[in-house]
């Protein structure tokens, strides 16, 4: 069962989000060609698409460029889990676009959180696997140029939520 950190169960407390219906559910499950771990559906479900504001209510992150020769870690922030129609609508432009000279995320990827760039947090799809990344927007397609790196954020999506630092104000 998902647990949420102090800070942002009493965020879920003071205030109500949209949750996933069963058509957002339904329409997040048939996006990837893999299957969506249940851990994500659950907490949007539950808990629905949760918003931040970056500058009165930011929540924050830090994700790992692993390298052979060094690891560096970085911090971005979240601004909203995605709604399910985003999801769909940037999973299509980031993955399925015919257009080799657009950016794109490996097909396994399913983007699920808004950050204040055009950058993304991605949920891993598939068999037992529900890690989280950290996608920085190039303008690359995957594979070319510096578009090349995930960053590594979580083991588990229940890893990634304990991670997650929002302002106690």
């Amino acid at each position: 069962m998902l647990t949420l950190p102090p800070l942002l169960q009493a965020m879920t407390e003071r205030q109500e989000w949209p949750r996933a219906t069963d058509a957002d559910l339904s329409l997040i499950r048939a996006i990837p060609p893999l299957e969506v771990p249940e851990t994500y559906l659950a907490f949007i479900a539950r808990f629905g698409f949760l918003e931040f504001d970056p500058l009165d209510d930011p929540c924050e992150f830090d994700y790992e460029y692993r390298e052979p020769e060094m690891r560096m870690t970085f911090s971005d922030a979240i601004t909203a889990f995605m709604p399910a129609d985003y999801i769909q609508r940037y999973y299509e432009g980031l993955v399925l676009d015919e257009d080799e000279d657009l950016p794109k995320f490996p097909a396994f990827m399913l983007p699920i959180c808004f950050t204040p760039s055009q950058s993304h947090v991605l949920l891993e799809c598939g068999g037992e696997s529900d890690r989280v990344w950290f996608w920085e927007f190039q303008g690359d397609a995957w594979g070319e140029g510096v578009n090349v790196r995930l960053g590594f954020v979580a083991q588990t999506f229940q890893g990634f939520l304990d991670k997650l630092r929002i302002s106690e104000d």
